[in-house]
């Protein structure tokens, strides 16, 4: 059984395992995340600096990724592609 890192009171915002370097870890929904603390009592736009405050810059390829979702995205480089990567700004 994988033991994964994970940040304790965002269980809710867990959206799955992905892969960092040679590790897998868990994956959040960064706007779940922010949504969950403004919840309890943090102020807008704090993710970062919580995430910061317990650490999880120490962790190395084990620490958990946070997503912003971007259901726009697809259609802003549908058809863009030359080979098969891309570049998009």
């Amino acid at each position: 059984m994988r033991n994964y890192i994970a940040v304790r009171g965002l269980q809710g915002a867990l959206i799955g395992i992905g892969v960092k370097g040679q590790s897998e870890v868990l994956v959040y929904d960064a706007n779940i995340a922010q949504q969950i603390l403004v919840d309890n009592g943090f102020g807008p736009d704090t993710l970062e600096p919580y995430l910061d405050s317990v650490g999880i810059d120490t962790l190395g390829d084990e620490t958990p990724i946070f997503v912003y979702l971007d259901d726009e995205l697809a259609d802003d480089i549908n058809g863009t592609y030359n080979s098969r990567v891309c570049t998009i700004h």
